[in-house]
């Protein structure tokens, strides 16, 4: 961390400000294709005639903040809203599905325990996964909430208070930025125990 980064006017002097907005005007770019291709078929579709199918069908995200009637967003705000679906939606899954892998592949005997559990509950290649079934995998539900606990999707959230606030006696002024360490925040001892660091999927049993 560049402790001038911290000061906005000589950020903006920095190579990685000059990076960042590379890749801003980038997502800039995706989402305005994006969303003037919903804007064009919307237009195409208001001419042509609607069934009850058409008006039942589901809508994609960007679909349904693009026709809501209730708030009107501004093309800006579709287009941080798209940006921030896109992350949202790839990355963490993925990053969560890694560390999980992870996680078995470091522990033979957490692994030997999942695979067991699942053959027990889907046992032959035709098994139908329902809700229901899903429930019996009780211990693959520990480990996944234990990866998440030290592989947090979301390790660091950065808030910006919109009003002066006092939190644990500690005055934040309004629009000053701060951030949520979730990464430590799930390894407290005083909470998690002494073994806090160690990957213990019973914990949540």
């Amino acid at each position: 961390m560049n402790v001038h980064h911290y000061n906005d006017f000589i950020y903006r002097w920095t190579e990685d400000y000059k990076q960042r907005e590379s890749l801003r005007a980038y997502l800039d770019n995706w989402a305005k294709f994006l969303l003037n291709g919903v804007a064009h078929r919307y237009d195409t579709r208001s001419t042509e005639p609607k069934d009850d199918v058409d008006v039942r069908k589901p809508k994609i995200f960007v679909d349904e903040l693009y026709t809501n009637k209730m708030i009107k967003f501004t093309d800006k705000e579709l287009m941080d809203h798209s940006i921030t679906m896109v992350g949202a939606g790839t990355d963490t899954s993925s990053n969560s599905v890694a560390f999980t892998l992870l996680s078995l592949g470091m522990y033979p005997e957490v692994q030997q325990r999942v695979y067991e559990e699942v053959m027990r509950v889907y046992p032959t290649d035709e098994s139908e996964f329902t809700p229901e079934s899903l429930k019996k995998l009780e211990y693959m539900e520990m480990v996944i909430k234990e990866t998440l606990r030290l592989f947090p999707v979301g390790p660091l959230i950065l808030r910006q208070s919109v009003t002066d606030s006092t939190i644990a006696g500690l005055f934040i002024p309004k629009g000053n930025i701060f951030g949520i360490d979730i990464f430590n925040m799930h390894r407290r001892k005083d909470i998690y125990g002494e073994d806090a660091d160690q990957f213990n999927p019973e914990r949540f049993s």
